[in-house]
């Protein structure tokens, strides 16, 4: 078993943030080692690699996986996860492109571990570049209400977002990959939700990770139009996926959640507000029959 850990970081032509994002795991204060998923970017991505790995780096192995094909963030994870597991690491940490580590990230999530017998996952303190909270993205605790604890050192929590989440490899081995079939949209929060169930997981608030994205505005098939409104039809069926599996408080939370945010698009949505409650009660009602098959190493 190689006991150092795997950084699998999924990108999808974002070259100069993907080049930001393995810089920072390189500058890690505990040697890491990293592994490229690329969902076929049809940018610089694959020149971007090559030129990364003739430069010489003491601490790091720079592996790279062109899927060939876009298989959305949750087939990258997956294929990602499976490659590392494979090559024997100890650790498997799962970030996205646009997720910049601080130096420490890693070694204070590696200090929580050590202070637990066993745990399912370690998950990083998320904020935006100017050093506001991202609360989107925070480790949660709780699957009906969004409650986290940033004052804390670290604590219990149920959720995460591939957003700097780090799994020992004897969970991944116990209960599987993430579900490629999610595509996109709340596969880090089933793959967590998966592993909580069994064992015990813990926010990190001393590993900070920043998230560079544009917008600061949760995700909303309200707010949002155009042709990306299509997209929604991923988020809506997975998450009847995840909650049904909570029994009756799951299946009645998420119906009525549904229901409201019909409703708002009916009130508040200048543009296609039938089609949005057309693609939420569509995806909803698939949701219920929704069978994906989870891929074991």
């Amino acid at each position: 078993m190689n006991d150092t850990v795997a950084v699998v970081i999924v990108t999808y032509n974002r070259e100069a943030m993907l080049k930001e994002c393995i810089e920072a795991v390189r500058s890690q204060t505990m040697a890491c080692d990293i592994l490229v998923i690329d969902n076929a970017s049809t940018d610089g991505t694959g020149a971007l690699i090559e030129e990364l790995q003739r430069e010489e780096h003491p601490s790091s192995c720079l592996r790279y996986h062109n899927t060939g094909a876009n298989l959305g963030g949750a087939g990258g994870f997956c294929v990602g996860m499976k490659q590392a597991y494979e090559l024997g690491y100890r650790y498997i940490w799962l970030m996205d492109d646009d997720c910049i580590a601080t130096p420490t990230a890693l070694e204070e999530l590696l200090k929580v571990g050590a202070q637990h017998d066993s745990f399912g996952f370690l998950a990083s303190r998320i904020i935006y570049d100017d050093g506001a909270l991202c609360e989107i993205n925070m480790p949660r605790a709780g699957m009906f209400r969004k409650r986290y604890y940033p004052d804390r050192k670290s604590y219990r929590c149920d959720l995460a977002c591939f957003t700097s989440v780090l799994f020992p490899r004897s969970v991944v081995a116990e209960l599987g990959l993430p579900i490629r079939d999610f595509f996109i949209w709340s596969d880090d929060w089933e793959y967590t939700r998966r592993i909580s169930r069994r064992h015990a997981c813990y926010a990190c608030m001393d590993s900070i990770a920043v998230h560079k994205t544009p917008s600061r505005q949760s995700t909303s098939i309200v707010t949002d139009n155009g042709e990306r409104i299509d997209r929604y039809r991923y988020i809506y069926r997975n998450d009847v996926y995840i909650y049904r599996r909570e029994g009756l408080p799951g299946i009645l939370y998420v119906i009525l959640r549904d229901l409201a945010h019909m409703a708002r698009c009916l009130l508040f949505s200048r543009h296609d507000s039938l089609k949005k409650c057309g693609i939420i009660l569509r995806s909803t009602m698939r949701g219920f029959g929704f069978k994906p098959r989870v891929e074991r190493v």
